[in-house]
């Protein structure tokens, strides 16, 4: 039997008849069917290059190809995912004999949407006492960023465009009259988009200070005792004698006190101004004496 494209006949070979003079006419019917037949269409992803979805159909040799869904239903349903149709070679194709070539391809890709994204950084400088009580006021310095990027509204990131880094600047700490800070200056920093704030805490400590007290006899100009202590600024001055009591011993020797600068002050930042004198003099008393002369 000759052969149809996309057919098969039902007798592959009419076999031979013999036939002689008286012979009646031969009839051989071949019926020729449509072969049966697949298709398939594939949904592609062109940015990732995965197979989304496929589909098949069957069916017989130029029959109309018709896909379990519809293959417009299909790229409607993508379209609502964000996805953009590239091609589409499907239109509606009849069933070819060659089964590859009953293959289609709808090819996508990803929406994708301008963005823009802001952010700022913030320092924070405390002053603080040891005691963690507040020395001076707080320093804030902020920098502000700006980024763009490109959103893939398939899979929700989004690739950002570098942003540079910012400096923030140097703090100079204060200087404060008994105290020492443990740093001069609270150092330049670089940050970058999406840092943290920072916060430093800059502490001060008080200084080491002396003193001193003399008791001076005014009366003779001698120095009758001599006083020193040590301690921490703004800490009361504590000597290891107590100077108010030495004056009451003092005058229990008959001293009188003259004069008495000491006051139990706190210590200065000045060790000049933590230096005192008690002076004091000598009881005087008024007397009289009587003598007699007589001449013989």
């Amino acid at each position: 039997s000759p052969k149809i494209v996309g057919f098969t006949a039902s007798k592959p070979e009419v076999k031979a008849v013999e036939v002689n003079y008286q012979s009646s006419d031969v009839h051989e019917l071949v019926i020729y069917a449509a072969n049966a037949q697949t298709a398939q269409i594939k949904y592609i992803d062109d940015v990732t290059g995965n197979t989304l979805e496929t589909d098949g159909a069957s069916g017989r040799f130029n029959e109309s190809i018709v896909f379990s869904h519809n293959v417009n239903d299909q790229i409607n349903k993508f379209k609502q995912a964000h996805y953009k149709l590239v091609s589409n070679n499907f239109d509606g194709q009849k069933y070819q004999a060659d089964n590859t070539k009953n293959v289609y391809e709808v090819h996508l890709i990803h929406e994708r949407q301008n963005v823009h994204s802001t952010d700022s950084v913030t320092e924070t400088v405390k002053f603080q006492y040891a005691d963690g009580s507040q020395a001076q006021p707080v320093k804030t310095q902020t920098v502000n960023f700006g980024r763009d990027g490109i959103k893939d509204l398939v899979t929700g990131t989004t690739a950002w465009m570098p942003v540079d880094p910012q400096t923030i600047g140097a703090v100079d700490v204060p200087v404060i009259d008994g105290y020492t800070a443990d740093i001069d200056q609270v150092p330049t920093v670089k940050v970058n988009f999406g840092d943290d704030d920072i916060t430093k805490v800059v502490t001060y400590i008080a200084n080491d200070q002396n003193a001193g007290i003399k008791i001076i006899d005014d009366t003779t100009g001698k120095v009758l005792n001599m006083q020193v202590a040590n301690g921490k600024f703004g800490t009361e001055i504590q000597f290891k004698q107590d100077p108010d009591q030495r004056v009451i011993d003092l005058q229990a020797q008959h001293y009188e006190l003259v004069s008495d600068n000491f006051k139990h002050q706190k210590y200065q930042a000045d060790n000049a101004k933590n230096q005192f004198e008690i002076h004091v003099k000598h009881q005087m008393m008024d007397v009289q004496r009587t003598d007699k002369v007589t001449e013989t």
